[in-house]
């Protein structure tokens, strides 16, 4: 079964993609913020094999998505991230999308971000 990290402050909206990620048939991490998943990470070992995608909220209040981003770049592990936000036009969403990474804009449906989760996840297959 592969993994998914998910990280989104909103406790509510974070249960609800876990939860359509977990009848979709992937295992979910969850976190409320780029430090916690950090710190999740860490706890893992080898990210590049144990982790197939990170999902996370770019806008939020204990180090943003682009902080996570930036924080697995510089460590070098090759893991697809999709980026959820509501600000996907902010300069950062701008930049985040300028470095390859798929940005999805809230609100989106339970198929539709199943559907962005398995294409990010297919591309680190076929680049």
């Amino acid at each position: 079964m592969q993994k998914i990290l998910l990280a989104d402050d909103n406790s509510t909206l974070r249960s609800y993609l876990a939860k359509s990620l977990r009848d979709a048939g992937y295992e979910v991490i969850e976190a409320g913020d780029a430090a916690q998943s950090l710190a999740k990470i860490g706890e893992m070992g080898d990210l590049d094999h144990d982790i197939a995608l990170i999902v996370t909220d770019l806008d939020m209040p204990v180090g943003t998505g682009g902080d996570l981003i930036d924080a697995l770049r510089s460590a070098r592990w090759d893991v697809p991230v999709l980026v959820i936000t509501g600000s996907a036009w902010s300069s950062r969403g701008r930049q985040i999308r300028a470095m390859g990474v798929p940005v999805m804009e809230k609100p989106f449906g339970q198929a539709q971000f199943v559907g962005a989760c398995q294409e990010a996840m297919a591309r680190r297959k076929n680049p």
